[in-house]
Formats: C-alpha cells, structure tokens, sequence
C-alpha cells in the first residue's frame, strides 16, 4: 500500500501540488460573510463617523 501510494506521488505530484495550491488559495482569500444584516444595521455603522468601505457584489 506505501509503495503504492509513493507511485501515486511520484506520478501525480506537479497536479497535486498544483490542486492543493489552488484550495490553500481560495480558503485564504475568501471574503467573509458581512455582520450587517439589514439596511438599518448598515445606515447605522455609516453614522458612527468610521471610515467605511462599501463595495456590492451581486452573483447574478
């Protein structure tokens, strides 16, 4: 079963490398879910006086 596997590596390794690359990357990188819930919520955090960054994303 190790010799196997360590064929399996040998043969496959530049694909994986390259998979588990993309998978580090995007659990990374992600964007987070917001904790503003409504738009009251959201009227409020702009009129503490923080800065703010706003930008929409819509997946349609």
């Amino acid at each position: 079963m190790g010799q196997k596997l360590l064929d399996i590596w040998r043969e496959h390794r530049v694909t994986i490398i390259i998979v588990a690359t993309l998978v580090v990357g995007y659990l990374a990188l992600r964007t987070s879910p917001s904790e503003i819930g409504s738009p009251a919520e959201f009227q409020a955090s702009l009129r503490q006086g923080h800065p703010t960054v706003v930008y929409f994303y819509s997946n349609t």
